[in-house]
C-alpha cells in the first residue's frame, strides 16, 4: 500500500512539472506572437499579446512561484520589449531560485545588461529632448544643461 501512495505521488509531482514547464511554454509562444506583431508594426495586436503574456506568467507562477524558468521568460520579454526596470525586478526574483553558477552569472549579466540599456535610453530621451528644445541653437542647449546640472 506504501509503495502504491508513494508511486502516486510521484506520478503527481511530475505531471504538475508538465503543467509548468507548458505553462512557461505558453508564455514564449505569447511572446514570440508579440514580438511578430511588433515587428509587423501591429500595434493593436502587440498590446494584446503583451497583455497575455503578462496574465500566462502570472498562470505559470501561481503553479511554482518558487521555479525561475517563468521569470527568466517573462524577463526577457521585458528586456526585449525595452521594459528594463521592470526587467531587471524579474531577473532579480529569478535570481532567488538559481543554484548552478553559470546559471546566476548569466542572469546577473542579464540585469546588468538591463541596467546599461535602460541607462543608453535615457541619455537618449535627454539627448532628443535637448535637441527638441533648442532644435539646433548652441546657446539654447547650453543653458538647458547649465539649468540641469545642478538638480
Amino acid at each position: 500500500m506504501r509503495s502504491l501512495l508513494l508511486f502516486f505521488s510521484l506520478l503527481l509531482a511530475l505531471s504538475e512539472g508538465d503543467v509548468y514547464d507548458e505553462a512557461c511554454d505558453a508564455i514564449v509562444e505569447a511572446a514570440q506572437q508579440a514580438g511578430a506583431a511588433i515587428n509587423a508594426k501591429n500595434i493593436p495586436l502587440f498590446e494584446s499579446l503583451k497583455t497575455e503574456t503578462a496574465r500566462r506568467f502570472e498562470h505559470a507562477i501561481s503553479l511554482d512561484k518558487n521555479h525561475p524558468q517563468a521569470y527568466l521568460h517573462f524577463a526577457t520579454f521585458l528586456q526585449n520589449g525595452q521594459e528594463y526596470t521592470h526587467a531587471i525586478e524579474i531577473y532579480d526574483i529569478a535570481l532567488k531560485g538559481l543554484e548552478s553558477k553559470d546559471a546566476i552569472r548569466h542572469v546577473v549579466n542579464k540585469r546588468d545588461e538591463c541596467s546599461f540599456l535602460s541607462e543608453l535610453k535615457n541619455v537618449s530621451v535627454l539627448r532628443d529632448s535637448v535637441y527638441n528644445l533648442g532644435q539646433g541653437k548652441l546657446r539654447t542647449i547650453q543653458h538647458y544643461f547649465l539649468i540641469n546640472e545642478f538638480r
